[in-house]
């Protein structure tokens, strides 16, 4: 009867305790996860692409953040996967490296370049336990707490005089339950990366044919 009664309590708090969304910006936390995300397979071209595309890294030129050296590295090796060449360069200021773009080529020797800016957003929803430690439940406070991580990437393949010639906006989505939240952030961006690359391949698979 009591454990019928707690779990009555229980179900009460959640129904009638909830807390409105609350919207948090932060920085990642990567490398890695500790949970398996959908994250979306990129088809390869049937063949290489004819240009090496130079990959300008996430961020400002100036910081030293493993969020974003993470970010950049998995892009590279996304790219690679459905076999779009690219190789990255030195950290540069997004809109320098517009201007810049010709030199920019000249450093790898490519045909174009991929500028992209990378955020993401966390939002928190979490139920009010306060009624749970008057019934000797108090080490399941924050038990409830639930976080949706929606990343957003925008890419724009540039060429070497510096004309936008393609760009795309892509989403990645994960969800969270517990304190541990880098763990669905680094999901949502590989999976908006992932979306990313598969546009770009499109993109490029209609050039070769």
């Amino acid at each position: 009867m009591a454990l019928r009664f707690v779990r009555v309590v229980v179900l009460m708090v959640m129904l009638l305790g909830a807390t409105k969304p609350q919207v948090a910006l932060t920085a990642f936390k990567f490398p890695g996860s500790s949970t398996p995300g959908p994250i979306p397979s990129a088809s390869p071209l049937a063949s290489p692409s004819r240009e090496l595309y130079a990959v300008v890294p996430f961020g400002e030129p100036d910081e030293d953040d493993a969020q974003y050296t993470y970010a950049t590295q998995e892009l590279v090796q996304l790219l690679s996967d459905v076999r779009v060449r690219s190789a990255m360069v030195p950290p540069i200021d997004p809109f320098e490296a517009m201007s810049d773009s010709t030199s920019i080529c000249r450093q790898v020797g490519g045909g174009g370049i991929l500028i992209g800016t990378l955020t993401h957003t966390e939002t928190r929803d979490s139920l009010s336990v306060s009624m749970i430690p008057t019934l000797g439940l108090a080490d399941a406070t924050g038990a409830f707490d639930g976080w949706h991580v929606h990343a957003q990437l925008h890419l724009r393949l540039v060429s070497c005089a510096g004309k936008v010639l393609w760009s795309t906006t892509a989403g990645g989505n994960a969800t969270h339950r517990g304190a541990n939240v880098a763990a669905s952030a680094s999901i949502a961006v590989r999976a908006a990366l992932s979306n990313a690359v598969q546009q770009l391949a499109t993109h490029i698979e209609k050039d070769l044919s």
